[in-house]
């Protein structure tokens, strides 16, 4: 039996996707990518059960974020009205049952993990509320969800009922560094709409010097990465992963200082390609390493 849903209910729906920004979820595929490296690295290459639900908390609080965000700027930002085209597709009621919703959703998906998720889960949301606040009134507001997203790889050992090393926080490093790079990107393709409109962004600050902050915050992900790679004795498959992301930052560089209409959006593309590289290489490694073992 087919249910066919009416045409407003179908509009509804996909005016709720596209809040949760489930409609571009490129960035979603970077914090999987960094969620499953991480979960990896911390079971030693044996994924556990818990895996999943770890991953289903990231997509909940991923897609809260963008919901909580436009909420914000709404209440917080009021001359950005106009950037809310996602919001104002959705009555403010509905958008923040969506966000609560979410949020319920990733507390309860925590709890079919190890209890030490619990601790990390009001740190994350607290720099996911803050965000929007901060935007208005401080340059460093992109720290929050850099911090927020980097939360990902420590959380992956307290999925596991561990506390993180010295591999967990150099990967912790990666993943602030990182991430902080593709916001900074991210942002600087739209900075002149958000200087007009009074948000506040490290890319604004940055300035002229915005691709050489971005290639130091790149060369210290891949320092990070690969201390953690000679700290956890990874063979040369995980460094030919590692030259990837190596490859992939360079070409953001490159592309970045050429200075093209569409330098942004193709640097922010190839963070895919930096993410994907470490995990393959990290998986590649221990995959290699189980069939050695038997």
């Amino acid at each position: 039996m087919i249910v066919r849903l009416s045409p407003a209910l179908q509009e509804r729906g996909v005016a709720a996707l596209r809040l949760m920004r489930l409609d571009r979820p490129r960035d979603l595929a970077l914090l999987l990518f960094l969620g499953l490296l991480a979960n990896w690295v911390a079971t030693g290459g044996h994924l556990a059960a818990g895996v999943l639900p770890f991953l289903l908390v990231v997509v909940a609080l991923r897609c809260a974020a963008w919901v909580f965000l436009d909420l914000g700027t709404e209440r917080f930002l009021p001359r950005a009205a106009p950037l809310l085209d996602e919001l104002h597709a959705v009555d403010t009621h509905d958008a923040l049952r969506i966000a609560v919703s979410l949020c319920g959703f990733g507390f309860l998906a925590l709890l079919l993990i190890d209890p030490l998720t619990l601790f990390a889960f009001p740190l994350v949301l607290g720099l996911i509320l803050a965000f929007p606040y901060a935007r208005g009134r401080t340059y460093l507001s992109t720290l929050l969800p850099a911090i927020a997203i980097a939360a990902i790889v420590p959380m992956a050992w307290l999925a596991n009922g561990q506390l993180p090393g010295k591999v967990g926080w150099l990967l912790y490093l990666m993943g602030l560094f990182w991430s902080l790079g593709f916001l900074l990107i991210a942002e600087a393709s739209v900075r002149e709409k958000l200087y007009h409109h009074g948000i506040h962004s490290l890319s604004l600050l940055a300035s002229d010097l915005l691709p050489l902050w971005i290639g130091v915050l790149l060369a210290a992900a891949l320092s990070a990465a690969a201390m953690a790679g000679r700290l956890a004795e990874f063979g040369p498959l995980f460094e030919l992963g590692w030259l990837g992301a190596a490859v992939a930052a360079a070409y953001q560089l490159i592309v970045l200082a050429r200075a093209r209409s569409d330098a942004f959006a193709r640097a922010y593309h190839a963070n895919l390609w930096f993410a994907f590289s470490l995990w393959i290489g990290t998986v590649s490694h221990y995959l290699c390493a189980l069939k050695d073992a038997t």
